[in-house]
Order: C-alpha cells, then sequence, then structure tokens
C-alpha cells in the first residue's frame, strides 16, 4: 500500500470522527476490526469503537485532528498527531498521539492507539461534569 492510499483511507478516518459521521465510520472499519488502547489496555470491537465516539459527539464533544508525522511500510503505518478535543461547556484538550493502522482492501482492520493517561483523565472528568 503506498503512503498516499494508507493516508487517504485514515484522512477519510478521522474527518469521519470529526463530523460524527458514523456511517462513514462502519464502512472504514472491516467487521472484524480490533482497536487497543494503551489507557486501559482493553480491546475493542469496530461496533463499541463507533458508540463509544458517538457517545462523545452526542455529549457535545468535538474532536479535531492535527497532522505531525507518518511512517507507512506495507499495510501497516504509524501516524502521530495531536488531538484538540473540545467539551461542551468550551474546555480544550489537546493530547499527543500515536496511533499505529493496519489497512487491507481499504478497511481498517486493527489500530493500536498511545495517549497520555493523565491527559485523558483530565478529559474525561470534563466531560463527566
Amino acid at each position: 500500500m503506498s503512503d498516499q492510499n494508507f493516508n487517504a483511507v485514515i484522512q477519510r478516518f478521522l474527518a469521519a470522527i470529526e463530523t460524527g459521521n458514523e456511517a462513514a465510520l462502519g464502512e472504514l472499519y472491516r467487521d472484524d476490526a480490533l482497536i487497543w488502547h494503551n489507557n486501559s489496555n482493553d480491546t475493542m470491537s469496530k461496533d463499541a469503537n463507533i458508540a463509544m465516539l458517538m457517545g462523545l459527539w452526542r455529549q457535545g464533544v468535538r474532536l479535531r485532528y492535527v497532522f505531525d508525522e507518518q511512517l507507512v511500510v506495507g499495510n501497516r503505518g504509524v501516524r502521530r498527531h495531536r488531538v484538540e478535543a473540545t467539551t461542551r461547556g468550551g474546555q480544550r484538550f489537546v493530547f499527543q498521539v500515536a496511533m499505529f493502522a493496519t489497512i487491507e482492501d481499504g478497511r481498517i482492520v486493527r489500530l493500536d492507539e498511545y495517549i497520555d493517561s493523565k491527559e485523558l483523565a483530565a478529559f474525561g472528568a470534563a466531560v463527566a461534569a
């Protein structure tokens, strides 16, 4: 897979999160996709991950992804970006994220996401408030 093809899938994926496009997320994940997060050490299914992302959207959280760098080898790539999260109350958080993605036939089959647990805890508390 070329860097350009990998980037196109990831860009569509992140845009779907930013706009709350549940249907696009469903199309971009393969049905058996697995999503792992370092902060919980849990692996989520496609449906669980989409439900979590749409739950944030329904709570008024808005996310914006800012590209830093990316390296693609075969069908696997690592992307480093910043997530700018704004809560319904207007609180703003910025997270540094490293995301490893495996893409097959234009669909995400695996994501491994690394984010600072302390930053995420503060954001979670603000969303819950």
